[in-house]
């Protein structure tokens, strides 16, 4: 008798862990948030990331474009899931003003040899050190939209099909506005 609701315990266990965990990768986030970032938080060109040629890439670079910035990382299946939806979204703006930045943490080898595997060939990047405080949470994949003045005009924690008419349009609205808010 024993065993037998340890097993029933332990398959309620799993499941609910297999549950969390396939959501969103983070911890104990079980659903989907979008969220408006608030009005006044910009991005930090500060920050240096890794390419998978190993060369150093300095986000100023990146500089007066619209940014497309995931964070990602290879052992999350949310991440995994919504990939094919960004390369999409990326394959179908083709605009030099737009850049797509993925940044995951993991060794660049990695990050290369899952892009290979899953016929990706999305602008993956590996951090050199912590991302700056307007980009850090507990959760993982999340985005954010940065317009070309740097302010974060989107963000959104979990996977998401990015290849809409709506995330399309959007960022091309972000491209043709030439002035900046205040």
């Amino acid at each position: 008798m024993k065993s037998k609701i340890l097993s029933i315990y332990t398959s309620t266990l799993i499941i609910i862990i297999s549950c969390i965990f396939f959501t969103s990768c983070g911890s104990g986030q079980t659903s989907r948030t979008s969220e408006r970032v608030k009005e006044g938080d910009y991005l930090s060109y500060t920050l240096d990331l890794t390419d998978l040629k190993g060369d150093t890439v300095a986000m100023s670079s990146f500089r007066n474009k619209v940014l497309f910035i995931n964070i990602w990382a290879t052992w999350c299946p949310p991440c995994r899931k919504e990939m094919p939806s960004i390369q999409a979204l990326a394959d179908r703006i083709q605009n030099p003003d737009v850049e797509f930045i993925l940044i995951s943490p993991e060794d660049i080898n990695k990050l290369s040899g899952f892009l290979k595997n899953n016929n990706l060939q999305l602008p993956v990047f590996s951090l050199l050190k912590q991302l700056p405080p307007v980009l850090r949470d507990e959760y993982i994949p999340r985005t954010y939209i940065v317009d070309r003045f740097g302010k974060i005009v989107h963000k959104y924690v979990g996977e998401r099909d990015w290849n809409t008419q709506e995330i399309y349009e959007f960022i091309n609205f972000l491209v043709n506005t030439k002035v900046r808010e205040n």
